[in-house]
Order: C-alpha cells, then sequence, then structure tokens
C-alpha cells in the first residue's frame, strides 16, 4: 500500500512539473509572437514614415518648380488638407534678379567663323532709340553694325574671318549717328587649318628608347658629345675602309 502511494505521489510530481514545462514554453512563445508583432509593426511604421517623407519632399520640389515658372503663384489647398500646407514663403529670396543695374559687354570666340556676345544696358536713351551692335575687325580696321531689340541681350555674330581680332560695341542710333555705350573685351579667332608649326626633325621609337635611358643615366651635353665622338669615330673608320679598299685595286 505504501509502495502504490509513493508511485502515485511521483506521477503527481511528474504531471506537475510537465505542467509547469508547458507554461513556460507557453509563455516563451507568447514573448516570441509580441516580439514578432512589434517588429513587424516597427517596420511598417517606418516605412509608412518614409513614404510620407518623400510625399512631402516631392511635394516641396514641385512648389520650387512652380515658384520658378510663375513666381506668382501661391499653394493653395482644402481646409481638410491644412496639415499638409507647406510654407513658401522663403523660396522667393533665392531668385535670380532679372538684371544689376549695370551697363556692360562681354565677348567670346566660339569658333574660327562665330563670336557670342551678352550685354546689359541700364540706359534710358538706349530704350527710347534704336539698338546696335557695333562689330570691329582690329586686324584691318573694318566694322560692320548689328540692329537688335530692346529685350535681347545675347547674340551670336557669324561671317568671321579666322586668325584676326575682335572687339564689340554696344549703344544706339538716333538720326544716323552711332552712340556707343560699352565697349566689350577683344578677342583672337582661332586659325581654321592644322597648325603651321610641325617638327623638324623625326625620331623613331627605338632611338627614343634609348635616347631616353641615356639622358636619364647622365646629363644631356655628355650624351651629345658621346654621340658627336661616335659618329666621328664611325665615319673615320669607314673612310679608312674605303681607302685601304681603294689602295689594294689593281691600277
Amino acid at each position: 500500500m505504501i509502495k502504490n502511494t509513493n508511485i502515485f505521489l511521483s506521477e503527481g510530481k511528474l504531471r506537475e512539473r510537465r505542467f509547469r514545462m508547458m507554461d513556460i514554453y507557453l509563455n516563451i512563445l507568447i514573448i516570441l509572437f509580441a516580439l514578432i508583432a512589434f517588429f513587424i509593426y516597427y517596420l511598417l511604421t517606418t516605412e509608412n514614415k518614409n513614404r510620407r517623407k518623400q510625399r512631402i519632399i516631392k511635394s516641396q520640389n514641385e512648389l520650387e518648380v512652380a515658384d520658378e515658372l510663375n513666381p506668382k503663384s501661391s499653394f493653395t489647398g482644402n481646409s481638410s488638407d491644412s496639415k499638409n500646407k507647406i510654407n513658401t514663403s522663403n523660396n522667393n529670396r533665392y531668385n535670380l534678379p532679372s538684371s544689376y543695374n549695370k551697363t556692360f559687354i562681354r565677348l567670346f570666340s566660339r569658333d574660327p567663323d562665330w563670336l557670342y556676345t551678352y550685354w546689359e544696358v541700364s540706359n534710358d536713351e538706349y530704350y527710347n532709340n534704336q539698338p546696335l551692335l557695333r562689330i570691329y575687325n582690329k586686324h584691318n580696321g573694318d566694322y560692320k553694325d548689328i540692329e537688335i531689340s530692346h529685350d535681347t541681350q545675347d547674340w551670336y555674330i557669324s561671317n568671321i574671318e579666322p586668325e584676326n581680332t575682335y572687339q564689340v560695341v554696344i549703344g544706339y542710333q538716333n538720326n544716323g549717328t552711332f552712340f556707343p555705350l560699352a565697349e566689350s573685351n577683344t578677342v583672337t579667332t582661332p586659325p581654321n587649318q592644322p597648325s603651321s608649326i610641325i617638327d623638324e626633325e623625326w625620331m623613331l621609337i627605338e632611338e627614343l628608347d634609348s635616347y631616353s635611358y641615356r639622358v636619364n643615366v647622365g646629363s644631356i651635353s655628355f650624351v651629345k658629345g658621346f654621340e658627336k665622338k661616335k659618329i666621328e669615330k664611325e665615319l673615320e673608320a669607314d673612310s679608312y675602309t674605303i681607302y685601304e679598299e681603294n689602295r689594294n685595286k689593281p691600277h
């Protein structure tokens, strides 16, 4: 009877231990599921935040482009979208001015046949008369005039002579008289053919390699002197050989 009681108690302890282990495993599973759920929630929240930031950045870029194309336009939206409104009052601070209230002109050579010039004029007489570009050829003293409009601020000049020096003057014409306002810098057009400067002496690749090696080893003057003596010795030896051959020939 006592033996059966001990067996019953041992079986009860085993069952109790099994229940405890099951509780532990169940708690571990619950913790794992909670961690997985939290990780998934974190990923989804982060992705939503990134998408929201991208939408805001995209809206800002679109607004900046719209302000550049039409500075007078402003952002408007419904009252329900008030949280997504973006303050663009500072965007106009970075717009470049249309003019600097100066009078100047610059000239560039594009190629042998073309020039490029741009300018700005702040003069009332310029806008009340016919604007004029005068292109001077400093090489032969000739010039030509180009009539332009008041809103034009740059010009490509064609029919230019290669290897000539030019200067442009911006001004206006009144009753047949030209009144200059600003002179440009002078530029010289490049030639329209290959350069006439060529090397008179040619050197083979093998000679160039040996010459470079000798220059690296010793001084240039020493190498030149050595080459000169070597050539003189070779010529002297050739002359002596020819002399001996001619002397041994029967006359």
